[in-house]
């Protein structure tokens, strides 16, 4: 008879296949003393991860593979599909461009001795466009680095009156239940995480911050904020604008706040996203709903 899961990593991937393998080992090398599994979810990945996946699969870990076709970004539903094949009692989320430490799985369970907590995982940043052996060392190192400055608007979050806010889908946990799902109208990039700790926190769970970044966000240099594609801006605000539909009375403007760096060229009507000091994000939505009113630009 199989071992009881008590674990569900969830990563969710697409078109990752440079990094995968790498995610994967570290992974596989989860040192947490009770039995888990890794389901790779994947958002509709056609540059052959799969391959990479049935390689790392041979190592006899218990992996699954999840896939659903590409219709655009949709990562709340990715990570639905994660959750509604997981078996663990422990549910832990990680991106596919995740490397993790090996006590990473062993420090969400600890924080999880205290019933019913909100599991913030703490990550590094590298940017770097490496592969291979020579990526793998860099990562390494980049863990290694005791300052984090991450954990310190994480800290912040965690003594304000939001501390949902800490919680970043990229690494986070929560017990699996029936009723705890992602919201799937958000679609591209942002917010289901925010909504879903929001939620999570409401109904009396806790976020707790791990103790140290326990993983590497690995990012190359051409994929940060500030190169979002006017389409990619536009989905962001739709978003934000999703969340302040759910919440009227405001509850989420924390989360709702970074619109307030997204521009409009009245020339062009074209959106970007970079610094910004002379608008509200009311006054970034109000363009936004003014933008949408004269037909738009898709």
């Amino acid at each position: 008879m199989s071992r009881r899961v008590e674990i569900s990593l969830i990563v969710t991937c697409y078109n990752q296949r440079p990094l995968i393998e790498l995610v994967l080992r570290s992974a596989i090398a989860q040192q947490v003393g009770v039995p888990f599994e890794i389901l790779i979810c994947d958002d509709g990945s056609n540059d052959g991860v799969l391959d990479t996946i049935r390689a790392c699969a041979k190592s006899g870990a218990d992996i699954r593979y999840v896939w659903q076709p590409d219709r655009g970004f949709r990562a709340a539903r990715s990570r639905n599909n994660g959750i509604r094949c997981a078996r663990g009692r422990l549910l832990v989320f990680v991106d596919g461009d995740t490397w993790m430490s090996p006590t990473l799985l062993h420090d969400h369970l600890q924080a999880h001795q205290v019933p019913r907590t909100l599991g913030c995982g703490v990550r590094h940043t590298l940017v770097t466009d490496l592969c291979g052996p020579a990526l793998k060392a860099e990562v390494q190192a980049a863990v290694a680095q005791p300052a984090c400055g991450e954990i310190d608007h994480q800290r912040l979050w965690l003594a304000s009156a939001s501390p949902w806010m800490a919680c970043l889908s990229g690494n986070f946990s929560f017990p699996r239940s029936a009723r705890v799902y992602f919201d799937e109208a958000f679609e591209t990039w942002g917010s289901e995480d925010r909504d879903l700790a929001f939620r999570l926190w409401r109904a009396g769970y806790t976020p707790r911050l791990l103790d140290g970044a326990n993983a590497v966000h690995v990012r190359r240099p051409d994929d940060g904020l500030a190169q979002l594609s006017h389409r990619q801006v536009v989905a962001l605000i739709e978003n934000k604008c999703l969340l302040r539909s759910k919440y009227p009375r405001g509850e989420l403007a924390p989360s709702i706040d970074m619109v307030r760096r997204c521009h409009l060229d009245p020339g062009t009507g074209v959106w970007s996203f970079g610094p910004r000091r002379d608008a509200s994000a009311e006054t970034v939505l109000a363009e936004f709903s003014a933008w949408k009113a004269r037909g738009s630009r898709e």
